[in-house]
């Protein structure tokens, strides 16, 4: 009943619960650029190389996507051919088999066509890659039984070291070591030459792979649904177990394709991207543990992108459906979590009573939030407790566990569910947010009925509540210190339901101030201030046994209820009144 107490009408709805934040990690993106071809970070710097055409290889500003510098070729056969060293002073392209130089002005300074190195010649150059702060060119040459690995010091004009292979593939290099990869195994080396180890795949051909400057190695195996990680500072030891670095992704064909890898600068992240139409995109920490973020089925993220972390993934770069390069803002990496808690509040609950459940979820940056959503609740004593619509509901006395796992993270707590103390036996404001909890369960005050339930089924003795100046009245029955009222239009063949239902602190004993009663049911959805004071008068039996001046009001829509509590001049709540708002 909308209209219950003289011509009060319905306010804004409250609404309450904990703080939601979102499951993934947010990732916006801030500019794009054109890029053909392989991209190459400068480290350190929010810089990149990439080809942008078919013979012309540009220096890009991630911040803003500008070019800053272009290298144009005579070839259109840039691909992944070519390296930038540290100081950026220096870039080396593979044209033709040979290798030209260009200087920090983009201009060539020397072509080398071949190496002379004691009884031999090194020619038909494939692969490059500058060793970490130098001008020292990894390379290798005349591919085939003859083929060689070696180092050419682009100051002096020498050569370092060269060693014959015939193991052929992309060159990578960190602080000691240089990798060469390619689909069948990663060969190390010392920055002399000197062989270090092999790793061979563990599950199929190697598609994709990464080589960072402190030596941590990640491969993506066609068909594997796990990344395989090593620690070059460790003697390559694996860091992948049977949980960790693993991907839902799927491709068409129900298995995985990887399309790309990188590894962060700092080690700390590493991301990959596949051929598929589901998720596009993944992200770990070091530890193996995924970080769910919004890039994941993204629709900017081409199926088939290139992937590029910045120190810290503080940028990442995807391509896009329409090739250029996106980049993403990865600041809010800081977001992930790390941790999780049940909070304490849910490791007790009452008989009869519920209460929403929530985790608190510990970021990377330590601060913590509350999270109800995408969570996934588990209890092991059913019939003590039990969940439903995320909630935790207590049923009988006895102990329960209860767990919460969410993005990954697992957490537990014990608790235990206890028979709520006597009503009559609590303080004010505890018998205040009983009343309010019974409400939100059971839409009516603890120990009664609700509004709108059968009249004819109370059992009382006859009573009214009325206001002489305007006429208002409820008829109803007294059960206990209740009053189950009518409205007075009530001729006997309507409804068969409960219009008010009327509690009076004063028969409880009870001296219930304002400030109480918005600790118990906190700000009011609506509050009124009457000019003239009006009195409210009480029967039971026929006979007036109370009576309260009322200065003003608050109203509390709790639950679908309308909840009308009076105020004499003093600020004392007088009486409570509850209506259904249908």
């Amino acid at each position: 009943m909308k209209k219950i107490l003289i011509g009060l009408t319905t306010a804004l709805t409250l609404s309450a619960g904990t703080v939601n934040v979102q499951a993934m990690v947010d990732f916006p993106s801030t500019t794009s650029f054109a890029s053909t071809g392989y991209l190459k970070l400068i480290e350190g710097q929010n810089l990149a190389w990439t080809k942008t055409s078919a013979n012309t290889i540009a220096l890009v500003d991630l911040e803003s996507g500008e070019k800053l510098q272009s290298i144009t070729s005579s070839t259109s056969d840039i691909g992944k051919h070519y390296a930038v060293s540290d100081d950026q002073k220096l870039v080396a392209i593979i044209e033709n088999t040979s290798i030209k130089i260009y200087d920090e002005f983009a201009e060539m300074v020397q072509q080398i066509d071949s190496i002379p190195n004691k009884n031999e010649t090194l020619s038909i150059f494939y692969y490059l890659e500058f060793l970490p702060n130098s001008h020292t060119l990894i390379g290798m040459s005349n591919k085939g039984a003859d083929g060689k690995l070696f180092g050419y010091d682009l100051d002096q004009k020498s050569i370092t070291f060269s060693r014959g292979t015939n193991h052929f593939g992309r060159i990578l290099t960190s602080n000691d070591t240089i990798a060469v990869i390619n689909s069948n195994d990663a060969y190390f080396y010392g920055h002399d030459g000197t062989y270090k180890t092999v790793i061979h795949p563990e599950d199929g051909k190697i598609e994709v792979f990464d080589f960072n400057r402190d030596g941590l190695l990640a491969l993506g195996e066609n068909g594997s649904p796990q990344l395989k990680v090593y620690d070059g500072k460790q003697d390559f030891k694996k860091l992948h177990t049977s949980n960790t670095f693993m991907t839902n992704a799927k491709s068409d064909f129900g298995k995985i394709d990887f399309k790309d890898i990188d590894i962060d600068e700092s080690g700390q992240f590493i991301a990959a991207t596949y051929y598929n139409y589901s998720e596009k995109f993944s992200m770990f920490e070091r530890s193996g543990r995924t970080i769910h973020t919004s890039l994941d089925r993204n629709s900017k993220v081409n199926r088939n992108s290139t992937v590029k972390l910045t120190n810290g993934a503080q940028k990442i770069l995807l391509r896009s459906n329409n090739g250029n390069i996106n980049v993403f803002d990865g600041r809010n990496v800081i977001k992930r979590p790390v941790a999780i808690n049940i909070l304490k509040e849910h490791q007790e609950v009452m008989t009869g009573t519920s209460e929403e459940l929530s985790i608190e979820l510990t970021q990377a940056d330590g601060k913590k939030v509350k999270v109800k959503d995408g969570v996934t609740w588990a209890i092991n004593a059913p019939t003590k407790a039990y969940l439903k619509s995320n909630q935790l509901v207590g049923k009988s006395v006895g102990t329960y566990t209860l767990k919460a796992t969410y993005e990954g993270f697992t957490t537990s707590v014990t608790g235990k569910v206890v028979a709520p103390p006597k009503l009559s036996s609590l303080k004010d404001v505890p018998w205040l947010q009983r009343h309010r909890q019974s409400i939100l369960t059971n839409k009516a005050f603890e120990g009664t009925v609700a509004p709108e339930s059968s009249y004819k089924k109370i059992s009382g003795v006859a009573g009214k509540m009325y206001i002489p100046k305007t006429n208002e009245m409820w008829n109803g029955k007294w059960s206990g210190n209740t009053l189950y009222a009518r409205s007075a239009s009530y001729d006997g063949n309507g409804a068969d339901q409960i219009d008010l239902v009327v509690l009076l602190p004063a028969l409880e004993k009870r001296t219930l101030t304002k400030t109480e009663i918005k600790t118990a049911f906190g700000k009011a959805t609506k509050t009124y201030n009457y000019q003239k004071p009006f009195t409210y008068y009480l029967d039971k039996s026929k006979k007036n046994f109370a009576k309260y001046t009322i200065s003003n009001a608050s109203v509390y829509h709790v639950n679908g209820q309308y909840l009308y509590i009076a105020f004499d001049k003093n600020d004392y709540a007088r009486i409570f009144a509850l209506s259904s708002l249908n």
